[in-house]
């Protein structure tokens, strides 16, 4: 799989229904201002939740683009990720095989093949380098889900949604049971990234999300995705 395929298009799936859900305005024209950025107490569990989840965030960048740790990077993924059928479903991505989604070493594996194959082909040492918020998602559809982040700041998007936004999409999401069941009543959180990358000479951009769920150790993936070409 030629990672340039992982670029601004978006694919039939579960990718396009989840960053339908995330945006309802223009990511480039908004990014650069918090939507809750006034006044606010300095500590509230909103806070924290944004704080945390965006410790866990950048802690998983470093370590995997910047630090290339292999085993820490695969420690942010929930052990329930491999179980899922969708993850990395995208017509593109080609890293899970139909048959072996029921096996969940070989979806480990085909996703330690995922993260390998971004990692070999950053443009960049560092992640204010490796990121860029350039375009974005810029879709419009009449569900919302929350920006909690400052984009420019971050160089990524982090956005938060409630098992009944996901829920209420039904048969739209693919195994989109199995997404709420790990939700556990709880909000959940994307993170939408766009990555430098270098090919054969020729820089593009790759964009990919992550599912986060809260668990007792922290924030961990349950599910991720690529944007197609």
């Amino acid at each position: 799989m030629e990672i340039r395929q992982a670029s601004y298009s978006l694919c039939a799936g579960i990718t396009l229904t989840l960053l339908v859900l995330m945006s309802a305005w223009d990511a480039k024209g908004q990014s650069s201002k918090h939507p809750n950025s006034k006044s606010r107490p300095p500590k509230t569990a909103e806070n924290l939740t944004e704080s945390r989840i965006q410790r866990s965030v950048n802690e998983f960048l470093t370590n995997w683009l910047v630090l290339k740790d292999d085993a820490r990077t695969i420690s942010f993924f929930a052990k329930e990720a491999f179980e899922s059928r969708a993850i990395l479903s995208e017509d593109c991505a080609g890293y899970i095989q139909a048959e072996a989604r029921t096996d969940p070493k070989a979806v480990e594996n085909g996703v330690r093949k995922f993260l390998s194959d971004f990692n070999a082909h950053v443009a960049g040492l560092r992640l204010k380098d490796i990121l860029t918020t350039e375009g974005g998602p810029t879709m419009t559809s009449s569900r919302k889900a929350e920006l909690i982040n400052i984009p420019d700041r971050n160089k990524y998007w982090l956005f938060q949604f409630s098992p009944d936004l996901l829920k209420g999409l039904g048969a739209e999401v693919e195994d989109h049971d199995y997404l709420i069941r790990q939700m556990k009543g709880k909000n959940a959180i994307v993170s939408y990234i766009q990555l430098r990358l270098k090919e054969d000479g020729e820089l593009f951009t790759g964009a990919l999300y992550f599912l986060w769920v809260p668990e007792k150790t922290g924030w961990k993936i349950i599910h991720a995705g690529m944007v197609c070409q």
